[in-house]
This record gives C-alpha cells, structure tokens and sequence, in this order.
C-alpha cells in the first residue's frame, strides 16, 4: 500500500485507518495449482480464486508477473471472485507470477484492502531429464547443502532422510523445471526463506514464512498524529515534546535519499525512535550503513563473518571483522535513541540492527528478529538448474552465531500485532526516552 497517496487523501487518517483495518485478501485456488508439474503448454488459461469479492475496476493485466511470468494476451474476471488470463506458456519453464503488494498492478478486494505479497509457481513440460541425471543432480543438491550451507548444523533437518525421500519423487521424463520445483519443495524442510532454487531466469523461494506483525499504521497514528511519508511507503514524525520518529520499512536504495534527508531533518530532537520492524531482508546493506553511521562514533567492530568452508577443520574459514565507520561530528544524533525491532528483520535489516547496538545512546525494543543475516551465493547443479545456499555466517562482536535463532532486543516488549488500542512497543519505547 502507497503510504503517500494514502496519506495525501486525508490529514486525520481516518480512511488510512479503516483500509487497514480489514483482513487482507487472498487466494484460495490456482488453475494449475500452486507448484504443479510438468504442465501441458497447450494450456491457454491461468485463474485464481480469492476469498471475496474483488474490485473489478482494479485488477491485473499480468503486467505485475515480471520476467518470470508469461507471455500474456489479456485478462478478465470470470466473476466477482475469479481473475483469468489468457497466455502462451514456454516449454521448460518455472514461472513464478507476482499477483500481489508490490507488483506493478496488485488486486484489490471489493472493500479496499490489497492482496499481500503472493507468489505462484508452476513448471511446464519439455525437454525430459533422464533418471541418472536427475540421480546425479540429487547427490549434487544434497552434498552442496552439506558442504556450503552455512546453516547446515543449525535447522534441525535430518538431511540423510530427506535425501531418500527426494530420490523416490524423481520421476521419469520430467522436465528441468519441474526437477527444480522438486528440489524447492524438498529443501522447504529447513524453513530458511534465503534458501531458493534458480531455473534459467526464475528463482524460486524453498519457503515463505508466515508474515510477522508489522506496525498498523492506525495504531501509530494514536500516538503519532502527524504522520508525513518519507518516500514511497516510509513515515516520519515529531511530537509534541520534541521525540522524533522515522520508520523504515526498508533499505531499498530508491528510497535512499528521503530516508537521509528526514533523519537529517530530525538531527534537532532531544530523542529519536528509529521503528524497522515492517523492514524484512532486502536492501543495500550500504544504504543500512550510511544509516547506522549517524549514531556511531568512529570506528566499531558490529559483527564479524566466518564462511562455509568444508576444508577447514570444524567447516568454517576464520571469522573476519565487520566493522563501520561513524559520521562526523556534524551528522551525528547525540540524543538518546530507541530502535522498534521484530520477527520480520532479517538480513539487512539484522546487520543494521548491529550496527546500531555499538551506538552510545541506543536501546532496542521489541521482539527478537528472525536470524538468517547471510547473503545467499548460487551452485549449479545441471545446465540452467542451480540451488542458493546462504554462505557464511553473521556473529555477534562477542563471538555468538544468532542464525536459526535471531537477535534479542535489550528491552523485550510483546505485540501480537492486530489495529486495536495503541502501539505497546512504541509506547514503551517513548516512555523510556522520556525518563531519561
């Protein structure tokens, strides 16, 4: 949802308020179901049914598929719950259509509220892999995992058992495409969402983890009510006794510039919340520096990284030191600080949670974050046909792994999320800052 157009309909935030108080949409049944085989590409249409009743003045012309997605003629709801489009699929293909927050063009249900972000994927039929092939692809994929997967130990999968069971769903004549979705399916064991299996132009996620609350732009607004939109989906704000807040719902360097330009708008406050608890994993980690940077004297150490490496005794390299470098004097907040954390952060987001935890001044409220910070680095396994696999792993300055585990907040407040009543960890966290 476009936080600024939102915002520009309304200074009370009352229609804010109530789009985001409806549960979201979603899809109920793919036509051909979500993850199927080997689908005939004499198939001409596509269709997805929701839970409800959608705008039909609003819908998706498949523009929203992106690369991944096929060539498409037209679309056109069915009925008021039904969207199909009629297309052209490619022999040997996983495709991987974007139907929902985020695309160019996402649906929209008949009572305001945007489907989340929703992925469908499918693999057409083409040119066979022979059993030894796919055999040899399988050991590949397997010993990939156990020598390169930096969270290998740490997912409590028995990979013995699960390469067995791999093996017996291998089917003969399946097409490379449908081998991938094989190998997505399989790897969903360790419920790592940066684990993925690419196919020619198409990646697909092993697994997708339930969406962790994020902040009801309602609930913020009860305590917050002049709310103003810092690029496309962030929000800045002031109160009345001079405590800035400045939400980053990610690193995304287009968005760069208006992050920059409202913190240094904020340099003036006696204290400042930072919220990055709707900030998942993507990002410029440059961008999460540059950030960090105005809270941080000189030089720190925030973390350090050791590799996957299964020549080495113990099967990591000797951790290297992350270090970051504070702004000047100039750009500097000297204020106290408060940083809103939850489950969603992870990668990016958990690197500048680091950085910030070396600043003076700053407390981290919230929940623990996810615990997966390792940028993944692709393996092949047969012509066009490759598994990525995170590669190192993230360690606290005191040596500590927090990958499959997550890092805590120095102040554990809970949210069970929802739009009633006020933000409790925003609360708590204006709270602190004013007694100190």
């Amino acid at each position: 949802m476009n936080v600024r157009s939102l915002l520009a309909r309304g200074s009370t935030l009352v229609v804010l308020a109530a789009a985001f108080a409806q549960e979201p949409p979603q899809v109920t049944a793919h036509e051909p179901a979500q993850f199927a085989r080997d689908v005939a590409t004499t198939t001409q249409r596509l269709a997805v049914t929701f839970d409800r009743d959608m705008d039909r003045r609003r819908s998706s012309d498949g523009s929203g598929f992106g690369p991944a997605g096929p060539r498409t003629m037209r679309g056109r709801f069915r009925d008021a719950r039904t969207f199909e489009w009629e297309v052209e699929l490619a022999r040997d293909r996983l495709y991987v259509l974007a139907l929902g927050a985020g695309s160019p063009n996402p649906f929209v249900a008949a009572d305001g509220t945007e489907l989340p972000a929703t992925e469908w994927c499918f693999a057409t039929e083409g040119e066979p892999v022979s059993r030894a092939q796919a055999e040899a692809a399988t050991v590949q994929l397997f010993r990939t995992v156990r020598d390169h997967y930096a969270l290998h130990d740490l997912m409590g999968v028995d990979w013995a058992s699960l390469r067995e069971r791999t093996r017996s769903q291998l089917a003969d004549g399946q097409s490379g495409a449908s081998l991938a979705l094989v190998f997505a399916e399989a790897l969903a064991a360790a419920q790592d969402p940066q684990v993925a299996v690419a196919f020619r132009n198409s990646i697909v996620p092993s697994w997708r983890r339930e969406p962790a609350p994020t902040p009801a732009i309602e609930r913020l607004a009860r305590t917050l009510p002049r709310l103003a939109p810092v690029g496309r989906t962030a929000l800045m704000a002031r109160t009345d006794d001079g405590i800035g807040y400045l939400q980053l719902t990610s690193f995304e360097r287009g968005d760069g510039l208006a992050m920059l330009r409202a913190l240094r708008s904020l340099l003036d406050c006696r204290a400042l919340v930072v919220d990055v608890r709707a900030a998942s994993g993507r990002g410029d980690p440059a961008l999460a520096r540059r950030i960090a940077a105005f809270f941080v004297a000189g030089e720190v150490v925030y973390a350090s990284q050791r590799a996957r490496d299964p020549e080495v005794r113990g099967g990591f390299a000797e951790p290297v030191a992350l270090r970051l470098v504070g702004s000047p004097a100039a750009e500097r907040f000297t204020g106290q600080v408060a940083v809103l954390m939850g489950a969603a952060n992870m990668a990016t987001s958990e690197h500048f949670l680091l950085m910030m935890k070396q600043g003076e001044r700053v407390l981290l409220v919230g929940q623990r974050s996810f615990g997966s910070s390792s940028d993944a680095v692709a393996h092949p396994l047969l012509p066009g046909l490759s598994v990525l696999l995170p590669a190192s792993q993230t360690l606290t300055p005191d040596g500590t792994a927090f990958e499959g585990t997550g890092l805590e907040p120095h102040l554990h407040v809970p949210d069970a999320g929802g739009t009633a009543g006020v933000d409790p960890v925003l609360a708590e966290a204006l709270s602190r800052l004013r007694r100190q």
